[in-house]
């Protein structure tokens, strides 16, 4: 637990590893788009270190454990309206730092895919997850192996995306 003066703020852990999530974000977007990727997520560099539990959009945290519970995260990379189909794959290994995250809004990314930087079944990481919108990307079947490790999902949103194949249909 981070304690500063009797100050609860976020865990560090996880303050890091937000930082890293707008730095992958920005690194998908087109170039001059930087100051309006999550502009109220600020690091000590940034000269204005705020608490991301209370002072960062789309995150929402658990008032006691002061963990990450929701990420709204939809509409954050940025492309030019003419290249919304460049290919990017999402790397969900940004996210295993959160054990309490249960809602994650990935929608509207255009992204074609994810990826992990370590194999499926250390996926259990986010045992927690029970929302993913991955609605509004261009994501295919590949995606469905990796769903299944999501083993606490309840509601999971993939319209709109490049999904098909005798494997969806009902």
């Amino acid at each position: 637990m981070n304690e500063m003066q009797g100050y609860k703020a976020c865990l560090e852990t996880e303050r890091t590893a937000l930082l890293a999530i707008k730095s992958f974000f920005i690194s998908v977007s087109d170039v001059g788009y930087d100051d309006k990727i999550l502009p109220s997520w600020v690091g000590e560099d940034d000269g204005m270190p705020s608490d991301c539990c209370d002072a960062w959009e789309g995150v929402m945290c658990n008032a006691t454990t002061r963990r990450v519970m929701q990420l709204s995260l939809n509409y954050t990379r940025r492309l030019k309206y003419y290249d919304r189909t460049s290919a990017s794959f999402m790397n969900m290994s940004l996210f295993h730092p959160f054990e309490e995250l249960q809602s994650l809004d990935l929608s509207e990314n255009w992204f074609t895919g994810i990826y992990e930087n370590r194999a499926y079944d250390s996926f259990g990481s986010l045992k927690q997850l029970k929302m993913l919108n991955l609605g509004f990307n261009y994501v295919n079947d590949s995606i469905l192996p990796y769903l299944n490790t999501l083993t606490s999902l309840t509601t999971l949103n993939l319209s709109y995306n490049k999904i098909e194949g005798s494997r969806t249909k009902q």
